[in-house]
């Protein structure tokens, strides 16, 4: 019986939680039809999505260092990427005026993939070279002529919980290129939060740094490798740190 009711509590929340994201994308693209500056509509989705989001799934996220957030803009926040719940859990801290670099696949999305293109954001076929470089230069662009920040996560993909993958080469040669700073932010572990496979929530406060701003300034194309490899040995250590007991 006790499963039962942990398993009905789950989906409830779940469902709960799946509607107030669409929801919010909904009022957030009906918003979209009249303002004039579109650049802040991620922020303006994201913050009330996850407030919402993180009351219903029983979780609490604790930042360390927010003002570094908005100190440095136009930056490139870069976040390590573990699962569907980090649009949560990042969400809570997103700025204004930050666009995000996606796959093309977000189109498809009910709601959400129509007003994730009417925030500027960009979006990129990763199967096509050609495109993805398009896409970057877009970024630049947009750092540099509209003072608009990009988030990006180098993993290129989710690590579902193991550590850190490989870092893409992509958003160091377009910090480099706009001659911008990046913002590393880590998020502890969130595995613990919804056990999928149990269907089971677990609640409890996310940790999430955000760390010191690496400047770009003088660098070239040819200190694009120690650059990602700093900015990598940086993350680690910080989620090492954050993920230690007590």
């Amino acid at each position: 019986m006790a499963r039962m009711l942990a398993t009905a509590n789950y989906w409830i929340r779940v469902v709960l939680a799946g509607a107030w994201f669409f929801a919010v994308a909904a009022v957030a693209l009906v918003r979209s039809w009249w303002q004039k500056d579109n650049s802040s509509l991620g922020h303006q989705f994201a913050s009330p999505m996850a407030r919402g989001a993180l009351r219903l799934l029983g979780a609490r996220v604790s930042v360390a260092d927010a003002s570094r957030l908005t100190d440095v803009q136009p930056c490139i926040y870069m976040g390590n990427h573990q699962s569907n719940l980090d649009v949560v859990v990042y969400g809570s801290l997103y700025p204004p005026r930050t666009i995000v670099i996606g796959k093309v696949e977000l189109k498809r999305i009910p709601l959400f993939g129509r007003m994730f293109a009417a925030g500027r954001n960009i979006m990129i076929d990763r199967k096509n070279r050609t495109e993805s470089i398009a896409g970057l230069d877009q970024a630049v662009s947009a750092l540099r002529e509209h003072g608009l920040s990009i988030w990006i996560f180098p993993e290129g993909r989710r690590s579902r919980g193991a550590g850190f993958l490989p870092f893409k080469k992509g958003g160091f040669h377009m910090a480099i290129a706009a001659q911008c700073p990046i913002v590393p932010i880590v998020s502890g572990a969130t595995a613990s939060l919804m056990d999928t496979r149990a269907r089971r929530l677990g609640g409890g406060t996310v940790q999430v740094s955000v760390l010191e701003p690496i400047s770009t300034v003088g660098l070239t194309s040819d200190d694009v490798e120690p650059l990602m490899q700093r900015t990598r040995d940086l993350m680690a250590a910080e989620l090492e740190r954050i993920s230690r007991p007590g």
